[in-house]
């Protein structure tokens, strides 16, 4: 009843507070001694580990060459290890595209080059502690032209890829291989007159796959958005596309595919006078539900470079610019008809710089957050570039503006974004000329909302083996931080809970009066404890 009691009593409640602030919890770079680092793709694991992979260029044996690197850090940005892959030295290996599957197994998907004229279509499986699996090489094509940083996909027990392939003319490559790396299917799709290109693909329930790109398919107009639909065993069931105006051209990007199996098709439509977003909904049988073009008035260029799923819509991310380049961050919210809700320009107040949005996330609240680069020089012609990251509301309005300028002065830019404990941004890029991995630390406001998270610390005061109780609305991350009464810290711990009840055991403490620090979705808190022996 006691240790019951002194629970209750030092039970505290995580409420976020207004304002909202963020901050930058810390920065990672690896350096392989190379001319040239660059992260492109990230993921998170259950337990908050990032991964994220690239290429790395040096020069061996007097050759430049680019090989596969993959890096695992903790959710304290220490990394856990670093994997490097590539074919033959002296040509090029790149990784921009990466996948986690239940068990903790990373996926890292690009293309290698093992001769002058053969590129591959290439993934390669890590298990956990970083060790190597297998590799496995498409057999399409003799080379490949283009890999989307969205083209693999881990569903049940397949691996599946996609890339624009060289087949004697460009050719839509897709694969589906077992988890332990056997080929199952591969297929190409030249297209009616032997011109498709690559997008990225999904996968639904029943094993469908859906690669979306782009064709030719009139020789009097220019290319068409497109979308094919392979069956379990890879089967063609169907290739749909959609007419574009006039003589528009346009291109597919991005695909994502939500819950009920509506298919949102991502990319840009170029005309003579204009080159707009254009965004199209298919459904599963191939029918072009909608299409939507827009551009922001005043502009002749925008360009989408990533896309999130949000309820009821959509979130497209990319730039534009008018007359005079200067392009900013485009960031646009579609609802689930084809109506943009809203589209908002961010370049801050320097009229002459250029912004370019890179990627985009959304938390559980459906706040955005975007990352790119920006060109700091006064003129806008310079080449001092620094990472931007900024937050919007689900209606759109601008939270915050967190840049980051490396301690070199050198150049720094974004490619993409995930959140950890979700909304904690983890931005992966490269920061002078180094592999580069940021993560950010949030203190969220939460208005109108009751959500609250408890934590209590027992037995108090205690002889042993004393806990941290904490209740979680959601899956987050929690830092504890013990020091003695002298300040000095005497253990530190940064886990992964999941919702509900956790139970947190502390390892045992000299005695004395102690402080426990807990930092709960970004709040910090603080109660005494008293150690006897």
């Amino acid at each position: 009843m006691k240790a019951a009691a002194l629970l209750l009593s030092i039970s505290i409640i995580f409420c976020r507070s207004a304002p909202a602030q963020v901050s930058i919890e810390w920065t990672k770079t690896v350096d392989y001694n190379a001319l040239s680092d660059m992260a492109q793709c990230i993921t998170l694991d259950n337990a908050g580990n990032i991964y994220s992979a690239g290429g790395a260029t040096a020069i061996v044996n007097s050759v430049v060459g680019t090989d596969f690197i993959t890096v695992k850090q903790n959710p304290n940005g220490d990394v856990e290890w670093v994997r490097y892959w590539g074919d033959p030295v002296g040509y090029s290996d790149q990784a921009n595209s990466i996948a986690a599957d239940s068990s903790g197994n990373i996926y890292v998907c690009g293309y290698s080059q093992n001769s002058l004229f053969n590129v591959n279509l290439t993934i390669v499986k890590y298990d956990t502690e970083g060790n190597e699996m297998w590799v496995a090489k498409t057999p399409v094509g003799s080379s490949v032209t283009d890999v989307s940083v969205r083209n693999i996909r881990v569903a049940g027990s397949y691996v599946y890829a996609c890339a624009s392939a060289i087949n004697g003319s460009p050719s839509i490559a897709t694969v589906k291989c077992t988890l332990d790396g056997s080929l199952v299917w591969s297929r190409n799709y030249d297209g009616p007159f032997f011109n498709a290109h690559a997008a990225g693909l999904e996968v639904d329930n029943a094993a469908n796959v859906f690669v979306a790109g782009y064709s030719l398919f009139d020789l009097s107009a220019g290319s068409e958005m497109m979308l094919i639909k392979y069956d379990e065993a890879g089967n063609e069931l169907w290739v749909s596309h959609d007419s574009a105006p006039g003589n528009a051209t346009e291109e597919a990007r991005i695909i994502k595919m939500d819950e009920q199996g509506n298919i949102f098709i991502i990319g840009r439509s170029d005309s003579s006078s204009i080159s707009a977003m254009v965004v199209s909904q298919c459904n599963s049988n191939g029918q072009w539900q909608w299409t939507k073009r827009f551009a922001p008035d005043g502009t002749i260029y925008s360009q989408p470079n990533d896309a999130v799923l949000v309820p009821g819509g959509l979130v497209v991310a990319g730039f534009t610019y008018g007359n005079f380049f200067h392009p900013d961050f485009l960031t646009a919210k579609i609802n689930e008809s084809g109506e943009v809700l809203w589209a908002e320009r961010f370049n801050n107040t320097q009229a002459n710089r250029e912004a370019f949005g890179r990627s985009c996330a959304v938390d559980q609240a459906g706040n955005i957050y975007v990352t790119g680069e920006v060109n700091d020089s006064a003129d806008g012609l310079g080449f001092q570039w620094n990472i931007q990251t900024v937050k919007y509301t689900p209606s759109g309005e601008l939270k915050w503006v967190m840049p980051y300028n490396s301690p070199q002065l050198k150049d720094d830019k974004a490619l993409a974004i995930a959140l950890a404990g979700d909304h904690n941004p983890v931005v992966v890029g490269i920061s002078n000329n180094d592999f580069f991995v940021m993560k950010y630390d949030q203190l969220l406001s939460v208005e109108n909302t009751e959500a609250q998270n408890t934590l209590g610390v027992f037995p108090n005061p205690a002889s042993s083996s004393p806990q941290v109780m904490v209740t979680a609305l959601f899956p987050q991350q929690l830092r504890i931080v013990i020091t003695d009464a002298a300040g000095r810290v005497a253990h530190l711990e940064n886990l992964f809970i999941t919702a509900g009840k956790n139970l947190i055991p502390i390892p045992e403490l000299p005695a004395g009066t102690c402080l426990i620090t807990a930092t709960l979705n970004g709040v910090m808190v603080s109660r005494k404890m008293v150690i006897i022996h």
